[in-house]
């Protein structure tokens, strides 16, 4: 059994959306699985090193700002941004603001 490398499934302004195969889903869902797994790690490496690089008493302020915005925002926010993007948009956003986060740390160490 061969999954097929992700591939996006190209269609041209009016027509039928093109036929999903399992294995495309399944390759599509490991792609983006691993590129999840990239990010957040990336996140969570930032937050072990917020402390050694900041201080204790920064870096402790940095990780509490960013889980109650996280929370709050998964709370009362997060379905209004679902439907107005879509669930592809809330992620591809959710993904670059995590991005932005994890740059401010290098912003911060070059100030």
């Amino acid at each position: 059994w061969e999954v097929p490398m992700a591939t996006m499934d190209f269609q041209q302004a009016g027509s039928a959306p093109l036929p999903r195969t399992a294995g495309s889903v399944l390759a599509g869902f490991i792609m983006m699985s691993l590129c999840f797994a990239l990010n957040h790690g990336c996140v969570v490496a930032s937050l072990a090193l917020a402390s050694d690089q900041l201080g204790p008493s920064l870096g402790g302020y940095s990780s509490g700002v960013l889980y109650l915005c996280y929370t709050t925002t998964a709370l009362l926010v997060a379905p209004d941004i679902v439907r107005r993007l879509g669930a592809k948009g809330a992620l591809d956003w959710g993904l670059v603001l995590y991005c932005v986060y994890v740059a401010s740390y290098a912003v911060s160490l070059a100030v």
